[in-house]
């Protein structure tokens, strides 16, 4: 039960830095009148020093047609339950 609770409070976490990414991603577009393509656009603009990190270390991926940020099938958070997936 303590590893469940743990697991929901990191995907919490995760969701919370996906908000602050799509947020970043939108200030980046209007500054520069481009969206991103992937994390080397933002870091290459100094808007990010690197690749943004999951709370398991993992990183996140971005769609480069929509810049959706989403966390990695190969992260210990996936699947994020339905109710905490960002849309």
């Amino acid at each position: 039960m303590k590893e469940a609770a743990e697991l929901r409070l990191a995907q919490l976490d995760a969701m919370d830095q996906i908000d602050v990414l799509h947020s970043l991603v939108a200030r980046v577009t209007l500054s520069t009148g481009r969206r991103p393509e992937s994390w080397n656009d933002l870091i290459a603009g100094r808007w990010l020093r690197s690749v943004p990190l999951d709370p398991s270390s993992t990183p996140y991926l971005m769609d480069p047609e929509t810049a959706r940020v989403i966390v990695s099938q190969q992260s210990r958070l996936y699947p994020m339950p339905d109710h905490l997936d960002a849309q």
